[in-house]
């Protein structure tokens, strides 16, 4: 059940400017929006054509947050998506959708979670695909630890009439210690024959072998866990 309280309307935003690069908390205090408590920031964001541009996804709380982005003809999109973390015990929901509006539209999408704590991400991703020839791209890495969890749904969707679509889909988790949880569901929808689509997921642990080489080389435990951490993070 869902208790947010969806008390924004969309945040309508058209970038006006080539090869800029902008953070999510820049758009909001541009819109002097203050969010407060359980409210959803909604963002609609949209690339006009020939535009390229980079997002960067700092938006980090307990709130909800449902981001649009619409690509048009030969835009392109670099999507960041960073949680270090938040407040222990919080739970944040995040829906991304990004929509192929205009041929040759590309988007490339890295996300990076490291969970600790009790915290929680619940994180939707669609690539909808609704004209010819666009890419898409799609990296989410995460690391967990303590009681922390992961819930990852990635959407792949291609329109019938779409030929020449390219679209990938990736999850890497390394999880760390017995109680921390992950659920990853990568999807497809495709409906037309002329696309190249697919979608993995992995998850693994550090390896007591690794750990080992690193501290015959010199370091300590907790630093030859740091240096592998940050290494898989990258």
């Amino acid at each position: 059940m869902n208790n947010t309280k969806p008390c924004l309307s969309p945040i309508k935003i058209i970038i006006q400017k080539n090869n800029q690069e902008i953070s999510l908390r820049q758009l909001l205090a541009e819109n002097k929006c203050i969010v407060q408590g359980d409210q959803v920031i909604a963002f609609q964001i949209t690339v006009p054509a020939d535009i390229t541009c980079a997002l960067a996804d700092d938006l980090v709380g307990a709130c909800a947050q449902d981001i649009k982005i619409i690509l048009q003809q030969n835009s392109v999109v670099k999507y960041t998506l960073r949680h270090p973390g938040f407040v222990s015990g919080s739970t944040c929901q995040k829906n991304l959708t990004f929509i192929f509006a205009g041929q040759h539209a590309q988007a490339f999408i890295n996300g990076l979670y490291h969970g600790k704590a009790d915290k929680k991400l619940k994180l939707n991703i669609t690539q909808d695909h609704q004209a010819s020839h666009t890419s898409s791209a799609c990296l989410i890495k995460s690391v967990l630890e303590d009681l922390s969890s992961l819930k990852c749904a990635c959407l792949i969707k291609v329109g019938k009439e779409c030929a020449g679509v390219v679209a990938e889909q990736k999850s890497k988790t390394l999880m760390l210690g017995q109680n921390v949880r992950a659920v990853v569901i990568p999807q497809l929808e495709i409906e037309s024959y002329d696309s190249q689509c697919r979608h993995g997921a992995t998850m693994s642990s550090i390896s007591e072998q690794d750990i080992f080489y690193l501290q015959s080389r010199g370091l300590d435990q907790i630093k030859a866990k740091q240096l592998l951490l940050d290494a898989f993070l990258k």
